[in-house]
């Protein structure tokens, strides 16, 4: 079943009934049949009986088409029953169908794409001659339009015929048209069986049977759709809650922000270490809560910058927490796009680096720092609620080669800043935080790989390298982990994960 939008899409050789019971229903069927076909090039032939031709003018006329155009020009043509149906007092289908095949051919030869007929059947109703054949036309319509340039609409009004002759009217279409809804019609009987003098009743058994073998078949699949359906919404929950588990059990603050700058997302981190529970701030600005005043012009340029796709690799700036206090925070930003490839929500991921900004010679302390935010804490929604544990027990293997591969990328960062060489890292650093994803890895995986990489490359290391390769660790952290915030923000929603764009800078 369809909305009558379906008549905007008829093919070359559909031959259609309407079945109407009121006027109003007729001019919501007959105006978009026509009004399609002039549009596409098709020559149309109304054949009127209890209407008027000015009736019909008037469908058109009152959405704004130009009909008397379309008279001069001869795509449109109004006939009468009279001079069609019923030539010289009666009805014969075959010199009909000779009628509309001339036509056809002329329509052609005019250049137009195809010929549109469509009838008022109420003549039937007047007992002339030939009438009781309308039955056998129909089905003889049926082989006519496959075979030729035409579409054919044949109207019956539902308040002057008989049902017996509207089942043999449903039998004989292909698609039905009934008050206000288009139908392919499972009622539909081929020319074959409809005008065969073979076993008619029998062929209309199996018919019968056949459909309801269908329909059953039909119930069946609606059934395992429906099934496969609240599984798949299932699993969807399940994921969403997932990712929301991992955003609030990172360990790392995770805001996420609208071009605005107004806060969509606060995690739990955020709100143990400014104070601010999640419901007091969600909507409001970071400008009006976190920012200190003389900061705020610079972050805001660092953001409008970012929403118009110029992206700082990386940004530290204070945050003032509810009790007065400053927070020095390390971020890094990963930008969702909109359809269009516009920024349309910043994912931000911080680092709370007030004591080892303080700390920067004591190595070991800042390993100290990173481990406590890599423990296992609970909440009351767990990731071990849903399954998460930690990718170094679970996957020792996958866990020691993300630790070299971290490696790699923390050697090509040192040597582009000693050597002045320049590499890409940004689709390595996305690789690894999209694998982290699929293997339900959260934040404090990432900085277990992290202490271990840089615990590695430092163990023989003194002085200023083992602080070159700390430092570049650390950013390198910072930057994977914004990758994967956005990564699980973007599953929370339950969406594909694209849209992710490089990140860098923050609020």
């Amino acid at each position: 079943m369809q909305d009558l939008d379906s008549i905007k899409h008829l093919s070359v050789g559909d031959h259609l009934c309407c079945m109407y019971e009121t006027e109003e229903e007729h001019r919501a069927i007959l105006t978009p049949f026509i009004r399609e076909a002039l549009i596409q090039g098709d020559k149309v032939i109304y054949i009127v009986d209890v209407r008027t031709a000015e009736t019909v003018f008037g469908y058109l006329d009152g959405r704004g088409m130009d009909t008397a155009g379309y008279i001069s020009s001869g795509q449109l043509v109004v006939a009468d029953s009279r001079d069609t149906y019923v030539r010289e007092g009666s009805f014969d289908p075959d010199s009909m169908l000779e009628l509309l095949h001339g036509e056809t051919q002329k329509a052609l030869s005019e250049g137009f794409r195809a010929l549109r007929v469509t009838g008022e059947m109420s003549w039937a109703l007047r007992g002339l001659p030939g009438s009781e054949r309308l039955m056998e036309y129909e089905g003889k319509l049926n082989r006519f339009f496959p075979n030729n340039r035409a579409i054919g609409l044949c109207q019956y009004d539902m308040r002057s015929f008989e049902p017996e002759v509207l089942l043999d009217v449903l039998a004989t279409h292909p698609i039905a048209i009934v008050r206000s809804k288009s139908y392919d019609n499972m009622y539909y009987v081929p020319p074959e069986e409809f005008l065969g003098d073979g076993d008619k009743a029998g062929a209309e058994l199996e018919r019968r049977l056949k459909n309801l073998e269908d329909r059953r078949k039909i119930e069946s699949e609606r059934k395992e759709f429906e099934r496969e359906l609240k599984r798949s919404e299932e699993q969807a929950r399940r994921e969403a809650e997932f990712s929301n588990a991992v955003l609030d059990t990172a360990g790392a603050l995770i805001v996420v922000l609208d071009r605005e700058g107004r806060i969509v997302r606060f995690n739990r981190t955020c709100e143990i270490l400014t104070g601010y529970p999640a419901k007091e701030v969600i909507g409001r600005s970071i400008w009006e809560i976190f920012i200190p005043a003389e900061e705020i012009e610079g972050v805001r340029r660092v953001y409008e910058n970012l929403c118009a796709g110029r992206f700082p690799n990386r940004f530290d700036n204070d945050w003032i927490a509810r009790d007065g206090s400053r927070i020095r925070i390390s971020w890094s930003n990963t930008c969702l796009l909109d359809s269009g490839g516009n920024v349309e929500l910043v994912v931000s991921t911080g680092l709370d680096m007030t004591e080892v900004s303080l700390m920067q010679t004591a190595r070991e302390r800042e390993f100290s720092s990173l481990k406590e935010y890599s423990r296992d804490k609970s909440t009351s929604l767990t990731a071990s609620s849903l399954g998460l544990t930690s990718l170094s027990r679970s996957r020792p293997d996958v866990f020691a080669d993300m630790v070299r591969e971290l490696e790699e990328i923390i050697d090509l960062s040192v040597e582009q800043n000693i050597y002045k060489v320049s590499y890409d890292l940004s689709d390595s650093l996305r690789g690894m935080a999209e694998k982290l994803g699929d293997l339900r890895a959260g934040p404090r995986d990432l900085v277990r790989i992290y202490i271990s990489a840089v615990q590695e490359k430092t163990a023989n290391l003194r002085g200023k390298m083992a602080r070159a390769y700390t430092e570049e660790g650390r950013l390198i952290l910072i930057e994977i982990m914004g990758y994967l915030a956005a990564y699980y923000y973007n599953r929370s929603l339950g969406k594909d994960v694209n849209g992710l764009d490089e990140g860098g800078g923050t609020p």
